[in-house]
């Protein structure tokens, strides 16, 4: 009985055990004859470490082609617009009416808006009911190749958002405002004979009613576009 010392395989021919002990041995040169010459074969044991690490190489691969495809549909909102808006109204995104219901001004927001004038105020309240965040769930949206002009989920699909629609939501966080200020002043009913705190009140109040002409229409609506271009750096 002959055995091999590699892989401890028995024969009992001596022509199969050195046919074999060609193959397994890695000291072992198969000679053959003819247009390939002398070629020198891989071990069993050599070979089955390449098969490891072709496994590893072709799951980091693999790895890397999963993380590019993500990359891909992330960026195609923000590099390809026009693909961008088909790949929108395929999303489940909700309409601008009911995110603005869902995510209420808060009491900190309503703060911090008064300490600014009416633009900053304004912007304030935009950026922070449409964190970047959650950009992925916003009803707003802006691409890198359409210069100032952000798109708003509506009730059945994306459009171009126009002045109209920019004073609705305006005008709904004005609303909001409003109804802080009035809490605000329930509060602070015994400050009414203060005259710093009736200027206050004023001032605040004569904020959240200003008209929303064009010229300042315009001025927020690209403002809003820089911010939320910004979503472009944390896809």
């Amino acid at each position: 009985m002959h055995t091999c010392t590699i892989c401890s395989r028995s024969y009992k021919s001596l022509s199969y055990y050195k046919r074999h002990n060609q193959r397994c041995h890695p000291s072992t040169d198969c000679n053959i004859s003819g247009d390939d010459g002398n070629i020198k074969y891989p071990t069993i044991p050599q070979l089955y470490e390449w098969c490891l690490e072709l496994s590893k190489q072709n799951e980091r691969l693999q790895q890397k082609v999963d993380e590019l495809i993500q990359w891909k549909n992330e960026r195609v909102l923000t590099q390809h617009p026009c693909h961008g808006m088909d790949v929108l109204n395929q999303s489940n995104v909700a309409c601008i009416d009911d995110y603005l219901r869902e995510n209420v001004l808060t009491e900190e927001q309503f703060v911090c808006m008064r300490k600014y004038d009416i633009m900053n105020g304004l912007m304030h309240a935009l950026t922070s009911r449409f964190p970047l965040k959650d950009v992925h769930t916003l009803p707003l949206v802006a691409f890198t190749h359409t210069p100032n002009e952000v798109f708003i989920r509506k009730e059945t699909e994306w459009q171009s958002m126009t002045n109209h629609e920019l004073k609705k939501i305006l005008e709904y966080i004005s609303k909001e405002c409003i109804q802080w200020l009035m809490k605000w002043h329930d509060l602070n009913q015994a400050k009414w004979v203060h005259e710093q705190y009736m200027d206050e009140y004023t001032n605040t109040l004569r904020k959240f009613l200003v008209p929303y002409d064009d010229t300042l229409l315009l001025k927020i609506k690209k403002r809003l576009y820089v911010y939320l271009k910004r979503q472009n750096t944390l896809c």
